[in-house]
């Protein structure tokens, strides 16, 4: 008994389409704001520190295998 070959048909990817949105990304309330603002601030105030006593940090994060 003969199988009979069955032709491949192309399926269309479907798609979907949006429109009249704008996207309006993360949107922060005033007290993140300020925490983020501290922690900018900590991290420049640190920076300028080291750079005073001739520290030098190669890397925060160092991933050995």
């Amino acid at each position: 008994m003969k199988h009979k070959k069955h032709k491949k048909t192309k399926i269309a990817p479907v798609s979907n389409i949006i429109t009249g949105y704008t996207f309006q990304g993360v949107v922060w309330d005033q007290s993140s704001l300020e925490v983020v603002k501290i922690v900018a601030q900590g991290l420049t105030n640190l920076t300028e520190l080291f750079k005073s006593q001739n520290v030098n940090i190669e890397s925060l994060l160092k991933i050995d295998k």
